[in-house]
């Protein structure tokens, strides 16, 4: 069969757009058993190179697979499709929405619209949206393919949710976690901010790296938008160093890659991140900070999108823990996602888990690749010290600005900078 024929056959049955892309004959023998029974997905784009990336060169990447049943297929995606319609529905709204994908009390699938509140939506605005919407809508799994499949009366809720509920506590002088004079700046460390109004220095404050990315060749370092702009203080970063003493500067915000609002509301489904441009005698390098000045857990790409809406679904596989860490708070594991929409994702850890400094800092699946057996994966990556580490996220929310934990999802940075882990 020729390569054209078969990525054809492939789409038809319901493969998403990037398992599409980098499937061949010989992975999709080894993954599929039975075409009509099982899908293919992606679970991460990985290095074939990462000791060459680690050394400055641009990443090459080969996807990670894994399969569900079509019966998963079709409730997934079928959820999915109708979280589009609704956001589609309501995106000349003026109120603080987001659209989600979640799993009710009864193991439905359910579209969620969450209204956000900052003390000025009246009840009645609230109902009025409510108003506009069904009770139920159509979602269509695999849309205009050959395996296209309908479900019906998939419930949609609307709830009206207050934000800026809680007060951070004060941050110290230095971060407290992942905090270290690097000779390489890791993702997941400790950073310092020089915080300005005009040309007056107003204050510092600390927050977290997520990770290095490739930026047409160029190492880089991503973290949360609002860390740049600073909307509570009218103010922005112009200075990050991340590292003891904080007299060399590290890091410079990029101001035409920095995306958070200042000037409106924001809601937690807000697209929230910045790359920033080490100094000249900045290195980073692509691995995980960790306590006492080691590093760990190579940083080998990048979740996608297909899996994680099936952790929403399902959770993680055999072999993989769901971790997050930030300079205040530490290391959080073994969590999932609760709630899944186009830019960002809610995930089940309590929001006390997470606090002001741990902004930007990166949500990871840390996989264990000889436990992983049900990834088909590049044979390069079998030669890696486990666990490696794949990117899911920014840490975006906390108890301070929403009632959970958020992050805004990786692969959406990499489409929106147009950079790549």
């Amino acid at each position: 069969m020729g390569r054209r024929r078969f990525l054809n056959t492939v789409a038809g049955l319901g493969a998403s757009a990037g398992a599409v892309a980098g499937m061949s004959q010989s992975v999709m023998a080894d993954l599929i058993d039975d075409p009509k029974r099982e899908v293919p997905r992606v679970h991460s784009y990985v290095h074939t190179n990462h000791e060459a990336v680690k050394d400055g060169a641009s990443p090459e990447r080969e996807p990670i697979y894994y399969k569900i049943p079509r019966s998963q297929w079709r409730r997934v995606e079928s959820a999915h499709d109708a979280r589009k319609q609704i956001e589609d529905k309501l995106k000349d709204r003026p109120e603080p929405t987001a659209v989600w994908v979640t799993t009710n009390s009864n193991d439905e699938k359910q579209i969620e619209v969450s209204v956000y509140d900052s003390g000025d939506i009246k009840q009645s605005t609230v109902r009025e949206l409510e108003d506009t919407l069904p009770s139920t809508v159509t979602g269509v799994a695999g849309r205009d393919t050959m395996m296209e499949d309908t479900v019906q009366d998939i419930p949609i809720s609307v709830d009206q949710i207050s934000i800026n509920t809680a007060t951070p506590r004060p941050q110290g002088d230095e971060p407290e976690y992942f905090w270290h004079e690097w000779d390489e700046i890791p993702g997941g460390s400790g950073f310092v901010g020089d915080i300005y109004d005009g040309s007056d220095h107003i204050t510092d404050a600390w927050w977290t790296s997520c990770t290095p990315v490739d930026d047409n060749g160029t190492t880089k370092m991503v973290t949360a938008g609002h860390n740049i702009t600073v909307p509570p203080l009218s103010g922005e970063t112009r200075l990050i160093y991340g590292r003891p003493p904080t007299t060399g500067v590290d890091f410079i915000p990029e101001e035409e890659v920095v995306d958070f609002p200042i000037d409106e509301p924001s809601g937690p489904e807000t697209f929230d991140a910045a790359i920033l441009d080490p100094a000249t005698d900045t290195e980073v390098t692509y691995e995980l900070a960790r306590g006492n000045g080691m590093t760990g857990n190579d940083i080998l790409g990048v979740v996608a999108e297909d899996n994680l809406k099936d952790i929403e679904e399902n959770g993680t596989m055999d072999g993989e823990s769901f971790q997050r860490q930030g300079s205040r708070t530490g290391t959080s594991l073994g969590f999932g996602i609760e709630k899944l929409g186009s830019e960002a994702y809610v995930t089940t850890l309590d929001e006390d888990e997470t606090d002001t400094g741990d902004s930007g800092g990166p949500y990871h699946l840390a996989t264990s690749p000889s436990e992983a057996t049900r990834l088909v994966m590049p044979d390069e990556i079998m030669s890696y010290p486990e666990p490696i580490s794949e990117i899911a996220g920014v840490h975006h929310g906390n108890a301070s600005e929403h009632p959970y934990t958020i992050a805004t999802s990786m692969y959406r940075v990499e489409e929106k900078f147009g950079v790549t882990i």
